[in-house]
């Protein structure tokens, strides 16, 4: 992702990823070569109640992909996976981002990222008062900016979950948004062009229809 693109609030601001922990089951190799951080299994051990369902989901994303996670933080842990012919990266600001196999991170077109919310955090209620809070804080620097919901996603429970599409803010951006009791997790793509968003339609798909939550019974460490 550009720092362009980061120049500006993105959808499902405020995450502290100071907290984040992200756990890839993906080749080891290549885990090291996108130099992404590791969740040991002593992490994976404090999460109560939820470990047969971690091994369960390592389990299945072991043989379903090889670029597939268990990213963890504040009131969530849940299992993403990267769709078909793209790779899965991190950076200072997103704690799981997708770019298209044959692109490299820094020239893609188009991306796709992962993020948890807090809603006692950002003082939101549901998923409506949340994409108005990631619109107002677009329109803080470009006032046209617009959203609509424009459809929606099935994720890997059946459960349908809306689309928000974002225009008008330097970016096409189409955003689903899947509520927890205590967070919303926010699924995001973003293009410069039209085109190149709606080229991703699919694959947009097969990220959120990866999700699956796991526990929101969730701490972390104290850091200095």
């Amino acid at each position: 992702m550009s720092s362009r693109r980061c120049s500006r609030p993105l959808p499902g601001a405020l995450f502290r990823f100071e907290f984040a922990r992200t756990f890839f089951i993906s080749n080891p190799a290549r885990c090291q070569a996108q130099r992404l951080s590791f969740l040991s299994l002593g992490h994976l051990m404090t999460l109560p109640l939820t470990f047969a369902i971690v091994l369960i989901a390592l389990s299945s994303f072991a043989r379903a992909a090889d670029d597939a996670a268990i990213l963890d933080g504040p009131n969530y842990s849940f299992s993403i996976r990267a769709p078909e012919g793209w790779h899965m990266t991190s950076t200072r600001q997103l704690q799981a981002a997708f770019y298209p196999a044959d692109k490299t991170f820094e020239s893609t077109p188009v991306i796709m990222y992962v993020r948890s919310t807090d809603k006692a955090q950002l003082h939101v209620n549901n998923i409506e008062e949340l994409n108005k809070f990631d619109l107002r804080g677009i329109q803080e620097h470009h006032p046209n900016a617009e959203s609509k919901k424009v459809g929606s996603a099935r994720l890997s429970d059946g459960k349908e979950i809306p689309i928000y599409s974002f225009s008008g803010g330097g970016y096409f951006e189409r955003v689903a948004y899947a509520e927890q009791s205590k967070t919303i997790t926010v699924f995001v793509a973003s293009a410069e062009k039209k085109d190149d968003l709606k080229s991703s339609e699919k694959a947009f798909r097969e990220l959120v229809t990866s999700y699956l939550f796991i526990s929101d019974n969730v701490t972390t460490p104290n850091h200095p």
